[in-house]
């Protein structure tokens, strides 16, 4: 209930003051309780009643929709990656990953589950890609990042992000971009992940396409971040590769996308 409570307050937030410099903070009373019971929750001896699983799987959705939607930065010079490091940077991303060990605990996939009608949408899991899709990528980019058809996830830690992205670039339907987004960041592999932590330059890359592909559709929870963190990729890159011409071209897209 308190978690459903803040998601209720930052949707009724953002639907009126998305273009703001400055979002108001968390209700403290009902994300602190929702934060405190959903942790008591998880260090429960097992076995929990079904009722009770389902609803920590639920509560791990919603906590991890708040940690996307809620960024402080008021504009992308103050964003991550450009801004000092902080504890919170990535938090939404180490949330995403978190929900898996929820999931195994819950098991909303099980018969009883009053989730498992949703289970292929809260946790989409693609099937394999036996090869990246590279057609949508621009070559300076599949250049860029090492791939061809014959990469494979194990001695490529960009493919698996880049090749999701290929598949979902030249769609406009908005559903398909967010499941899509979804279901990549919640699959990454730690190796990409540990990457954009270090602010690899490629990894920033295929990244801050994602945000720019995300940030078109204007969805409530994630227009913010992506357009103020995806604006800051972009300052970020420019920096770094000031004086190279291909490259500066790769960052034209997602700079004018990555807009409030």
């Amino acid at each position: 209930m308190h978690a459903l409570l803040t998601l209720v307050h930052t949707h009724n937030h953002l639907m009126t003051t998305q273009t703001t410099p400055h979002l108001p903070p968390l209700p403290t009373h009902h994300y602190a309780l929702a934060t405190t019971l959903f942790s008591r929750a998880l260090s429960s001896p097992p076995p929990l009643p079904p009722p009770s699983l389902d609803a920590l799987w639920f509560t791990s959705m919603l906590l991890g929709i708040l940690s996307f939607a809620h960024i402080e930065a008021p504009s992308p010079p103050s964003a991550w990656p450009l801004a000092a490091p902080s504890p919170l940077d990535l938090n939404w991303l180490q949330m995403f990953h978190g929900k898996h060990e929820v999931w195994k605990l819950a098991q909303p996939h099980r018969r009883e589950s009053a989730l498992k009608p949703l289970n292929g949408v809260w946790l989409p899991r693609p099937p394999p890609v036996p090869a990246p899709e590279l057609s949508s990528l621009p070559p300076a980019m599949v250049a860029l990042l090492g791939l061809s058809p014959a990469s494979a996830a194990f001695d490529n830690p960009y493919r698996q992000a880049a090749s999701a992205l290929a598949k979902i670039l030249e769609r406009d339907d908005p559903q398909s971009t967010i499941l899509g987004f979804l279901s990549c960041m919640g699959t990454m592999e730690s190796g990409f992940k540990a990457l954009l932590e270090m602010k690899d330059a490629r990894a920033l890359l295929v990244l801050g396409w994602w945000f720019a592909k995300v940030c078109r559709t204007r969805h409530w929870y994630m227009w913010r971040r992506t357009a103020l963190e995806g604006a800051a990729i972009v300052l970020f890159l420019e920096r770094v590769w000031r004086g190279d011409g291909e490259l500066m071209g790769l960052l034209v897209w997602p700079r004018g996308m990555c807009t409030l």
